[in-house]
């Protein structure tokens, strides 16, 4: 499982996908994404929204994705993307999406 959470500079709003490793398939599947769910869509301006989703289905993530995200969004930042380890800690910072991590099951 992968997760994904961030902020939406141009379109001013925060998102998260979840995916599976289908293997043999050259694409994940969407287990989540905040498109499909009424309650988040393209109008979610709350990053903690999540928090239930991934509570519901079994998936904890650290901590610091919520923060980064709400920093972003706060700061109204764009294009960073960074590493979280499910222990925790925020990896390298790179220039491109947001951020993601392999989701742990079972928190």
């Amino acid at each position: 499982m992968g997760v994904l959470i961030g902020y939406d500079r141009p379109l001013d709003y925060v998102h998260m996908t979840i995916s599976r490793v289908v293997p043999g398939e050259a694409e994940d599947e969407i287990v989540y994404s905040n498109l499909d769910d009424v309650g988040a869509g393209l109008d979610c301006q709350d990053v903690n929204y999540f928090r239930q989703v991934l509570a519901g289905l079994g998936i904890s993530v650290p901590e610091s994705m919520f923060k980064e995200t709400l920093r972003d969004q706060q700061s109204r930042a764009g294009n960073r993307c960074m590493d979280h380890t499910p222990e925790g800690t925020v990896g390298t910072l790179r220039r491109k999406h947001t951020s993601i991590v392999p989701a742990a099951r079972g928190a």
